[in-house]
């Protein structure tokens, strides 16, 4: 949570707008989103099951779930767990798309996920996530996901 909380704070600088004055920026919420896609889509056997659960401590509950339910459901993440499945996420881009009248910032993360089951090919898929970064009182919070995927991750 160190990492996170360190993303999560920082103060404003001269410009004086209302996410300034909350302390977000978009290099501050990029930064956040950053950290935080390294620990959401952490497909490594030693480490997945702690980095995604370090990673829903970072969101508001009705964004975790959305989130979890495409990309660390039961399936993938027994399978994660046993060895059954590997699978890595390279992100290509991640990037402040709008700053909101609240304050709260719009980044977009593009990458690529790819899933292999044992035996199997793997399967590659282009994911582009939006992502409503606010902050609070102890660091950033993912408020709001938003997958632009066509279908959940699975393991063909």
């Amino acid at each position: 949570a160190q990492a996170g909380s360190q993303a999560g704070q920082g103060t404003g600088q001269a410009n004086g707008g209302q996410q300034e004055a909350a302390g977000l920026t978009p290099q501050l919420a990029s930064d956040f989103v950053r950290w935080w896609i390294s620990k959401s889509m952490d497909y490594r056997m030693d480490t997945a099951a702690a980095s995604h659960k370090e990673a829903v401590g970072w969101m508001l509950s009705d964004a975790a779930n959305a989130f979890e339910q495409l990309y660390w459901g039961e399936h993938i993440k027994q399978g994660i767990s046993s060895g059954q499945i590997v699978g890595s996420f390279q992100p290509v881009s991640i990037t402040p798309l709008a700053t909101n009248p609240d304050g709260t910032v719009v980044v977009t993360v593009v990458g690529t996920l790819v899933i292999q089951q044992s035996g199997q090919q793997p399967a590659a898929q282009q994911i582009t996530m939006d992502f409503l970064v606010k902050k609070s009182g102890d660091g950033c919070r993912i408020a709001a996901f938003f997958n632009r995927a066509v279908a959940p991750v699975a393991a063909r």
